[in-house]
């Protein structure tokens, strides 16, 4: 994902994870919350271990990725925020 990153825009990333701009729903199987919750702990133990810094929004696409190509819902969100610290900046995060 960090080399998709740097090559694509992001709409076209977006649009290849089949990424919209609608909630998930807040309901699911057990056995789908136990699959979701390993992929989570797979890509933070990714994160890790690269040589390059992997931000969130590597380990937030990387994720969507996963639960996609395992058809389980999954939601991504992005927010963004004046810096309390450095106020003429930003602070961005990633979510899953």
């Amino acid at each position: 994902m960090r080399v998709a990153i740097g090559r694509l825009a992001f709409r076209r990333i977006a649009a290849r994870l089949g990424l919209t701009q609608v909630e998930t729903c807040g309901v699911c199987e057990t056995s789908k919350v136990y699959e979701a919750t390993r992929i989570g702990w797979a890509v933070q133990a990714a994160a890790a271990h690269t040589p390059w810094q992997s931000t969130c929004l590597v380990q937030a696409l990387a994720g969507i990725a996963m639960l996609r190509r395992r058809k389980l819902a999954g939601a991504l969100y992005l927010g963004i925020a004046k810096d309390a610290i450095a106020p003429q900046s930003l602070a961005a995060h990633a979510w899953l």
